[in-house]
């Protein structure tokens, strides 16, 4: 009989899924920077793993871990963000956690230890549910924080590029076109 599942070396799956999150933060860096260069603009510094932030407050450790984080100067405004790329492997709980660990640093305000503002955060999902999804946990844990939240797919990014107008605010500001969606670096 013909065997019904395929034979796989234990830790492949995982290690593809790693890629896949690696290429698409890389991926996005570099379009960010070509995309920025275009127009007269400029991706400042970038960190990956180095953005991982431990602190110990009030006898625990704590940490933040984002993908990325780098800073971007447009028209002279300098704005710093967060990266997550999301792809989509991660169930309710974890990511509850995840952006538990941003509600936590904003409230301890450890961030004032490297910035004046909390860093933009910038979310990347592999479809639109997928983001409907994300913003929904996201807006119940980070809703009443000062945090700019804002979000978008992958498809989207890749269409049209980082610079575009495909990225959502979670909660209200700035001026917003009617599927609620604007670039928030110019």
């Amino acid at each position: 009989t013909a065997p019904t599942q395929r034979w796989q070396q234990r830790g492949v799956r995982q290690i593809l899924q790693t890629i896949q999150h690696t290429a698409g933060i890389y991926t996005f860096l570099a379009q960010f920077q070509r995309h920025a260069r275009k127009i007269g603009q400029e991706l400042l510094w970038w960190e990956t793993t180095r953005s991982f932030r431990r602190y110990h407050l009030q006898g625990v450790w704590h940490n933040l871990m984002p993908d990325a984080l780098f800073e971007y100067q447009a028209q002279g405004a300098r704005v710093e963000a967060w990266l997550e790329w999301d792809t989509g492997s991660m169930h309710q709980k974890p990511l509850r956690a995840k952006f538990e660990a941003y509600a936590h640093y904003v409230r301890s305000h450890q961030y004032r230890h490297e910035h004046v503002v909390p860093p933009t955060l910038l979310v990347v999902t592999p479809h639109y549910g997928r983001e409907q999804s994300l913003r929904r946990i996201a807006a119940s844990v980070l809703g009443s924080f000062p945090l700019m939240i804002w979000t978008t797919t992958e498809q989207l990014l890749e269409v049209q590029g980082p610079l575009a107008a495909i990225w959502r605010p979670l909660g209200s500001g700035g001026e917003i076109d009617e599927d609620g969606i604007r670039s928030m670096w110019v």
